[in-house]
């Protein structure tokens, strides 16, 4: 029984001469149909499709100034947000094809992407900003869509763009070992949005889900079948935000569109606890990788009777071309989900080895025969005319080899069979395995290398790497997976290195790829340090990391990463440490204690005990003196691990926190009082100096308060590393907390669901001290503390317990430091790490007031929160670590001359 979407009222179809056009003109066709409607919408922002079009046109003109009206490829560097999708539209108004860049790929990778794309001009938003300038060439201009198109013109350019012009370039794994581009043309892509919106019946009132990375074809289909259908698209970070949160963000928008790639469905389904049916939800689409029964019934399960769920085959080169609709009446008749029925203007032929059709029913490679085909492989002619070739007496027609295998059952079905050559998908991402092999070739001791794929009995597809080393020179897999990740995105590292003195071959001296399958993965190096688990906790993380890993057994001190971990499997891991063992705990948690052990210990802190230390052992061990650096504003050290990462690997380094912090105090911690409770915790950690105190924002001020302290009481500090401290000077910090923005905290608070739990009035009150009335931060705190946390604590909403002490101790924090004078002078010479600010007239912040010796200053071009990011927070510690050695190679006490010092990083 073949399936069809029942229309919605509002539903129009897509006809086939909107398709001759411009996909611009056909967005401002929309644009003058729903002006007011939501466009797209995140935690923190809106926008209607007129604004939507407005901001583009502006960055439309801002290209246009800076590059010329010649087509030209223009680089976006954004996560999944409104800045990303008002660039694109940006670009494509201006007659310019974009190529998405996301920004967690490793520099190397992005490089090259710039390269070979010949891109002459990054968009980008203030966060990747400091990114986007390690990119910078003579060549390549940057761009802030959140600044420098401010006051350009919001008009129309209704610049005549052919529907053969270029519109966007998606990189793909290589069988070269290189990424490959892939061009598509205007027609291509609106002919896509026709057949699926037509076959989905799209409308006004549907509400999309956007989580696919937007470096790839599914991420920016999603964008275009939701803005030219006048829906509205709805992103949410999965990695950062979990799949805890989906379910409750799932109802509270309204999605009526659920798309993602079936391994983010099961596990999502799969943790939902409830017995909630979405019913506003009417389609799933499941697509990047192969669907199961167990996904089917997953749907029937859990969603209501007037949801249908979709499976369909697709790629970069040919977008869907295959469609499979399944509502809770049809019956499948095999074991396997079909991929479906054809789709309008792409018809597949199935071929053998020999490039004839095969008999039916047989299994053959599928062939995709379409006037809508990508257009090109990016500057690759010879590649171009090999994978597309003309169809002979049809001038208008071209085929392409897709390398996946298939069946047509008799109903005209097409059953999907795997991939015939060494391309695979990994969750959802299409991967050439020799890229990955050749980027591990090229590890200083590798000898040979083969990477092979392997699904666990419990878990996702992985990919295994077998290494051959150099003789004598066997690396560490540590090693392997640092190295990997540093040229490769997170899906491509492989899951696990099994080593081995040869490769088996076969008989014509190729590797034996079925060989290497069937070893076993016991092979591959054990962690000799392994231990079993000893505590409650440490037990339950045990049994989790097996299950979500597939990997038996576990020790406590292996780690997540290095056992095939991932940002997709933690929050499956978190999931189901909400459910045994806490609630609320951010997934961050696991990128700084990635083993057993060290996140059990985790856990246990953030349990209110009054036994709790305020040290943090960010990184034990080495013969140097220890580090200690203290929290920001916001109360925590999850953000100095780079800095810990990038120092000496023997230089110990320990974050100081607040040790009893729970929100459930309001009163303002006095800058004075942390400072005494942190020296108590140090000295009975370390009782005698020297000593080496750091400190972040607001952390810089307690840190200086615990310096005076320690001289006061006889003690050595060798250095106070003030890290873009808060200032001591007044003005000064009137004018910085102007540039950051006072009210940042309560703008996001939607960031958090808070607004969701809060009164408006109260919001807007918060905000309006916060924006209009910068120099009342203690009538902002005291607003804060009355209303907005008093009506939250009472709420007693689970899900926003960790944001609610988030939130207080920023609250606080911003109180103290303005009441704080300094006890003391510092004998001594304060080293800063600050950005360059070239409006104000004290660079040193007013701290050269507070130190015997002046100051030495250390200036980064990047902004407040950079210094502790990539790439950034290289430089940072660099520099930290030349002063660290300077003063701990001196036999004498610290006591630098007191002349003027300056040192620049740009």
């Amino acid at each position: 029984m073949k399936v069809t979407v029942p229309p919605p009222a509002t539903f129009r179809p897509f006809e086939k001469k909107s398709i001759e056009q411009s996909i611009a003109a056909c967005f401002e066709s929309q644009v003058q149909q729903t002006p007011g409607r939501l466009a797209i919408k995140t935690e923190t922002a809106a926008l209607t499709y007129q604004q939507l079009n407005d901001r583009a046109n502006q960055i439309a003109h801002t290209i246009l100034e800076k590059a010329g009206r010649e087509g030209k490829v223009v680089a976006l560097l954004f996560e999944p947000t409104i800045a990303f999708v008002t660039a694109l539209f940006g670009v494509l108004k201006a007659g310019k094809a974009f190529v998405p860049i996301d920004p967690s790929y490793p520099q190397a990778r992005a490089s090259y992407l710039l390269q070979d794309s010949l891109a002459e001009l990054i968009l980008t938003n203030h966060k990747n900003f400091p990114t986007a300038q390690t990119y910078q060439t003579d060549k390549i201009q940057i761009i802030n869509v959140e600044d420098e198109v401010q006051g350009k013109s919001a008009k129309d350019l209704s610049l005549p763009i052919s529907p053969d012009a270029p519109a966007y370039l998606i990189y793909t794994s290589g069988s070269t070992g290189k990424p490959k581009g892939v061009l598509q043309n205007q027609r291509n892509i609106l002919h896509y949005v026709m057949t699926y919106t037509n076959a989905t019946k799209i409308c006004m009132d549907d509400r999309l889900s956007l989580f696919g990375s937007l470096s790839h074809a599914a991420g920016i289909s999603d964008i275009f079948r939701a803005m030219l259908k006048g829906a509205a698209i709805f992103p949410f970070n999965l990695k950062l935000l979990g799949l805890t949160r989906l379910e409750r963000w799932l109802i509270e928008e309204g999605i009526t569109i659920f798309h993602s790639i079936p391994t983010v469905f099961r596990h999502f389904v799969d943790n939902l606890e409830g017995d909630e049916n979405f019913p506003k939800i009417r389609l799933i689409h499941l697509g990047g990788e192969a669907v199961s029964t167990a996904d089917v019934e997953r749907y029937r399960k859990r969603f209501s009777d007037n949801c249908i769920l979709l499976n369909n085959l697709s790629s970069t080169e040919v977008s869907i071309y295959r469609q499979f609709f399944v509502n809770k009446q049809i019956e499948l008749e095999t074991n396997v989900v079909p991929v479906g029925y054809p789709v309008q203007d792409k018809e597949i032929i199935l071929v053998d080895e020999n490039d004839r059709t095969v008999p039916p029913s047989e299994v053959g490679e599928i062939v995709v025969k379409s006037p809508y085909l990508a257009v090109a492989y990016w500057q690759r002619p010879a590649l171009t005319k090999q994978a597309f070739p003309q169809v002979a007496n049809e001038p208008t027609m071209r085929l392409y080899h897709t390398g996946d295998l298939g069946r047509l059952q008799p109903d005209g079905s097409l059953v999907y069979l795997g991939r015939k050559d060494s391309r695979v998908k990994i969750r959802g991402f299409r991967i050439e395995i020799a890229e990955v092999e050749a980027t591990l070739a090229q590890y200083k001791l590798v000898k040979e290398t083969a990477v092979i794929t392997h699904t666990p009995a419990v878990g996702d597809k992985q990919l295994i790497a077998y290494v051959v080393p150099y003789a004598g020179q066997k690396p560490t897999t540590e090693a392997l997976v640092h190295f990997m990740r540093t040229a490769l995105p997170e899906y491509m590292v492989p899951a696990q290195f099994i080593f081995l003195d040869k490769l088996p071959q076969n008989a014509n001296g190729k590797i034996d790829r079925l060989a290497l399958s069937k070893l076993p993965l016991a092979q591959t190096e054990k962690n000799e340090a392994f231990a079993a688990p000893t505590t409650e906790h440490e037990a339950t993380l045990v049994a989790i990391w097996e299950e979500v890993l597939g990997v038996k057994p576990i020790g406590i001190y292996d780690n997540f990463f290095t056992l095939g971990g991932h940002s997709l499997l933690a929050t499956l891991v978190f999931a189901q440490i909400d459910k045994r063992i806490m609630q609320g705990l951010p997934i961050t948690l696991l990128f700084q204690y990635p083993t057993i052990a060290q996140l059990a210990e985790a856990i246990e802190r953030q349990r209110p005990s009054d036994s709790w230390s305020a040290l943090v052992p960010i990184k034990e061990g080495g013969g140097r003196p220890p580090f200690y650096c203290v929290h920001g504003g916001a109360g925590h050290v999850f953000n100095h691990q780079k800095l810990a990462d990038y120092l000496a690997d023997d230089q110990p380094f320990y974050g100081v926190q607040p040790p009893n912090w729970t929100g459930h105090r309001v009163e303002s911690p006095r800058v004075e009082a942390l400072a005494e409770r942190y020296v108590a915790e140090i000295r009975q950690f370390q009782p005698e100096g020297p000593y080496y105190l750091g400190g972040f924002c607001y952390g810089g001020m307690v840190a200086y308060e615990m310096a005076w302290q320690l001289q006061k009481a006889g003690q050595q500090v060798a250095l106070l590393a003030l890290i873009e401290p808060s200032p001591l000077d007044s003005r000064e910090s009137l004018m910085i907390q102007h540039q950051n923005g006072v009210g940042l905290q309560v703008d996001s608070l939607p960031t958090f669901g808070l607004d969701k739990n809060l009164p408006k009035l109260i919001v807007g009150k918060v905000r309006h001290i916060a924006l209009q009335s910068r120099q009342r931060l203690a009538r902002l705190y005291q607003i804060a503390k009355k209303s907005v946390f008093s009506f939250y604590l009472a709420s007693g909403a689970p899900v926003l317990r960790q944001h609610r002490d988030y939130y207080l101790m920023k609250f606080v924090t911003r109180q103290s430091r303005l009441r704080y004078r300094p006890s003391g002078t510092f004998q001594g010479k304060i080293d800063m790490f600050v950005v360059e600010r070239s409006r104000l007239t004290n660079q040193s912040l007013g701290w050269d007031k507070a130190a015997a010796e002046g100051v030495y200053l250390c200036q980064f071009s990047t902004d407040h929160l950079g210094v502790l990011q990539e790439p950034y927070v290289r430089e940072v510690a660099a520099a930290l670590q030349r002063r660290l050695d300077e003063v701990q190679q001196e036999e004498r006490p610290f006591s630098p001359s007191s002349s003027s010092q300056i040192c620049k990083h740009l």
